[in-house]
């Protein structure tokens, strides 16, 4: 009877894990390991995506929004993801780190990835995603993360 249960389990977990779709935090480690040969930051960080996806006026206000109130102070807590047909925004960018996406890889990887988005991570995990399409959306991110 042991012999059995066991083996149950076995199948159950076997086939019950392949059947799973990975993590975000799986998807978006990938992402960043296979296009800019790093891993998820250890500490909190919030990595700010421009992609090519969304409205291309939404992106500009919630980066004007963006530049005007993110502290610089704590620059070294982002990375600026940036889609390679958007670098216009390179050029406001420069006390931050900031990674061009020269593919668009960004927008084939498993996330919700729309306008601009944000992703928080902590302790090599992602925490949350959010898209901001508006002055409103972009103030939020702000009093969140102060």
């Amino acid at each position: 009877m042991k012999t059995g249960t066991l083996a149950f389990a076995f199948i159950f977990v076997f086939f019950g894990g392949c059947s799973r779709a990975p993590s975000t935090t799986a998807v978006f480690d990938h992402y960043l390991n296979k296009t800019f040969g790093l891993s998820i930051a250890a500490d909190e960080h919030y990595y700010l995506i421009i992609s090519s996806y969304g409205c291309i006026g939404c992106i500009e206000v919630v980066f004007e929004e963006l530049m005007r109130h993110l502290p610089t102070s704590s620059s070294h807590k982002f990375t600026w993801i940036v889609s390679s047909d958007q670098q216009k925004y390179l050029s406001r960018l420069d006390q931050y780190n900031v990674l061009i996406d020269k593919n668009n890889d960004i927008g084939n990887a498993a996330l919700n990835i729309a306008n601009l988005t944000t992703i928080r991570t902590v302790k090599g995990e992602v925490k949350e995603i959010k898209n901001l399409g508006s002055k409103e959306d972009a103030e939020r991110f702000l009093n969140d993360i102060n």
